[in-house]
């Protein structure tokens, strides 16, 4: 296997190569401990992240995904299996952390003939979007590397996907070409029946000076937008004809993003893995499928999610042939454990809860009441204030920030709700619940909770799960599955409290782990789309859950049960099910029946560092983060940009981009994170980052030329890798039996 870690070869351009007018940005210094290991040389990556490039997400996406096949550590090894987490390629324009690992499967096949010979790629991947699943072909061959005479290197990339014989024309093709004057960007697509097609120019006049121009279609509509843009060494101008606005490149003035971190020893800075899951393969009705089972679940095509059933044979994928074969486990549901952890509430100031206002709250302006807001705790006022409100639209629903924050005071939020307030603080990951004892006495604690997925097994048949309100039965999960109700929970939604004891709902766990109510496992067994537009698209979750109903009364010895009395439990339990293969339970067995461990993602606490300025409000926090893997760090708060502007915008806004708000330093001290609970120690590293230019004054970008919309590259050089009739056609997917030789980047062993 040949390596090449030239930082200026054309394997490390297909890397690095930046679609939005990336910039050279200097690195931070790094850190003991020793320069050999993995936390001093595993590479930083920036990339600007502008407009301009969000027009290209196609290429983007394609490029991340070229960089997680490794095709420069696979040189002349034949076609090979790499499985990409399509999440990670996609977060950076999605607020979701944590998400399961959606795995896209590609053979790939690179090539070189000597060591001054252009590199090849050929690539299959396979796609999907939507109920489309279609392979993209992709064909690229880097010929020189990066240079002060090619800023760009030289390369060009040509992609394409056909439909089904006989359904029209190709789904999608362009091309991506890099030479000495620049870059040139093609796409057409027919997603709406119709060509649609990208342009994008760019021109370099040497070093650090150039100018271009994009147009690219407007989506939901029949017409398109030209952007032209130009930039030296300290500017970047963009115009859409009306707007004409001008940015500072100056690292020091930019917003930075991090997508990705990883996590080191201490000591000896070496990677910090997790035993997270492993790639499979089955057999469904004589045909071959591939996916990945892990502790978020089961990822596989979807129209091979049906046929992986539990009893199915699975056999583990090794980097050097088949590995062992394993039973797979599946249920419609999962029952989860939230155990609770506490902390002061004095320690919490500032840090931002989500929960619903109820009408008793003192001085709630009536807009508010019976809503979805944001609060936190202010510890200097002693008092509640709630900054934003849930507002749903076209968009989807999103907090929005209020024009007057609102202000309650503790003692006499304590008074009117006795019971406490429960809700989720994205900052702890998890469920909070603050006593009302803690209102009017900071120092008390109020709980957390951190969960867990139970395996089939771990709690013995036949025990009782006890459920005051939003206790999901049967009867309304199917009247929810023919679209008759709007809850599967029946009168226990919205419950008032206190109930009787014969209005609890007893569950039982039967011995494969799901929660049943009269015998029938509560499931949800409709179809995602019958679903569409409810908020139970992405899951139904119960109500709080305990084993003795006794610790629900709402007195003791009063007769009458209460669900708040759960949170004030070490631990509680939930029940999920739902449309989605995350809403249910998989495993797997091995040959002796026993259940594969695999690892949760791991709870660190971060102390951000008291410096108001970088870190707002949350200087000097500390926060609760999950560690899944390498690469995988989450937890951190986020917020809205304006995509055109760069600048923070309330999420609602139209087309604003949700982006991780803090960054982990890359520093020793303060680049730590602490097992949570423990008290081991890890550095942090990031990975990969976006950088957003600073708007300035426009008029710091006189004398930048914008560039020429009659540079555009047409479409008649477009070539298609995926058509048989094209002498670009790099022929049929082979068909490679072998265990992946690349996950997510990681050569595998």
């Amino acid at each position: 296997m040949q390596a090449n870690h030239d930082p200026k070869s054309p394997a490390a351009i297909l890397r690095r190569v930046l679609l939005s007018l990336a910039i050279g940005v200097p690195m931070a210094a790094l850190a003991a401990p020793p320069a050999s290991s993995p936390y001093a040389t595993d590479a930083q990556e920036s990339y600007v992240q502008d407009e301009t490039g969000e027009a290209i997400g196609t290429v983007n996406m394609i490029m991340c995904f070229m960089s997680s096949m490794r095709p420069d550590q696979m040189i002349n090894e034949g076609d090979y299996v790499a499985m990409i987490d399509r999440n990670r390629c996609e977060s950076r324009s999605s607020q979701e952390d944590g998400a399961a690992p959606d795995y896209l499967r590609a053979v790939v096949n690179s090539s070189r003939s000597g060591e001054s010979d252009p590199m090849t790629a050929r690539v299959w991947l396979e796609n999907r979007e939507g109920d489309q699943e279609f392979d993209i072909y992709v064909r690229t061959q880097l010929t020189e590397g990066a240079s002060a005479s090619m800023p760009y290197g030289a390369f060009r990339l040509e992609f394409g996907a056909q439909p089904l014989p006989g359904q029209g024309n190709p789904l999608m093709q362009g091309f991506l070409q890099a030479a000495a004057d620049g870059i040139s960007f093609v796409e057409r697509g027919y997603w709406s029946g119709v060509p649609e097609v990208t342009q994008l120019s760019l021109q370099s006049a040497g070093g650090d000076a150039g100018s271009g121009a994009l147009r690219y279609p407007v989506w939901g509509t029949s017409s398109s937008r030209t952007v032209t843009f130009g930039f030296n060494a300290t500017h970047f101008r963009r115009s859409d004809g009306t707007n004409d606005r001008c940015f500072s490149r100056s690292l020091a003035q930019a917003k930075t993003s991090v997508w990705r971190y990883g996590l080191y020893d201490e000591v000896t800075g070496a990677r910090l893995d997790r035993n997270s899951g492993f790639p499979f393969r089955a057999t469904i009705d004589g045909r071959e499928v591939h996916g990945y089972i892990g502790y978020h679940g089961l990822s596989a095509r979807p129209d091979d999610l049906a046929g992986l059933v539990s009893g199915s044979t699975i056999t583990r994928e090794e980097r050097d042939g088949a590995g062992a074969d394993y039973t797979l486990v599946r249920s419609g549901g999962k029952l989860v454990r939230h155990t609770q952890r506490r902390r002061a509430l004095a320690e919490a100031d500032g840090l931002r809860f989500e929960t619903w206002a109820d009408a008793a709250w003192p001085g709630l302006p009536p807009a508010l009441a019976n809503q979805n807001v944001a609060m936190s705790w202010d510890e200097s006022n002693q008092r509640f204030v709630i900054l934003a409100k849930m507002e749903c639209g076209g968009s989807g629903c999103n907090f929005v920030d209020l024009q007057t924050p609102v202000g309650i005071d503790g003692a006499t939020m304590a008074a009117a709700v006795p019971y406490g307030v429960s809700g989720h603080a994205p900052q702890l990951n998890g469920q909070v619940h603050i006593p009302a004892a803690a209102m009017t006495d900071s120092g008390q604690t109020f709980s957390y909770r951190a969960s867990r997925v139970m395996a089939p097994g771990e709690m013995a048949a036949g025990t009782q799960l006890h459920c005051i309100s939003d206790c999901p039965n049967g009867f309304e999960m199917s009247k929810l599955e023919s679209g008759l109700a709007t809850d599967p929970f029946g009168p226990t939604a919205f419950r008032n409290e206190p109930v009787a004891p014969g209005a609890v709902v007893s569950y039982e766990v039967d011995a494969g782990g799901a929660v049943t109510l009269g015998g029938v496992p509560v499931v949800y067994a409709g179809s995602p789309d019958s679903l569409d537009g409810s908020s139970y698209r992405w899951g139904i979750q119960s109500g709080r859950m305990v084993t003795d109903l006794g610790v629900l009364e709402c007195s003791p010895g009063a007769g009458q049960y209460c669900a708040f009395r759960a949170d004030e439990q070490s631990e509680y339990y939930t029940w999920e099910t739902g449309p989605n293969p995350w809403n249910g339970y998989a495993g797997a067995r091995d040959a002796q029946g026993n259940l594969v461990s695999f690892e949760q993602p791991m709870r660190v606490t971060w102390l951000v560092p008291d410096d108001a300025g970088s870190y707002g409000e949350y200087a000097g926090k500390s926060l609760v983060l999950q560690y899944s893997g390498f690469g995988d760090l989450h937890g951190l708060p986020s917020y809205c940009v304006d995509p055109a502007t760069n600048a923070e915008v309330p999420c609602g806004t139209n087309n604003a981009r949700w982006v991780p708000e803090l960054t982990i330093p890359l520093d020793a001290t303060d680049g730590l994170v602490t097992v949570e609970g423990g008290s081991e120690r890890y550095l942090v590293k990031w990975l990969d980052r976006e950088v957003r230019f600073a708007q300035v004054a426009a008029a710091e970008c006189n004398g930048i030329a914008l560039g020429d919309v009659a540079s555009l590259p047409d479409t008649a050089s477009l070539v298609n890798p995926s058509d048989p009739a094209s002498d670009a056609y790099i022929g049929p997917k082979p068909a490679v039996s072998a265990a992946p030789s690349v996950i997510d980047g990681e050569l595998q062993d």
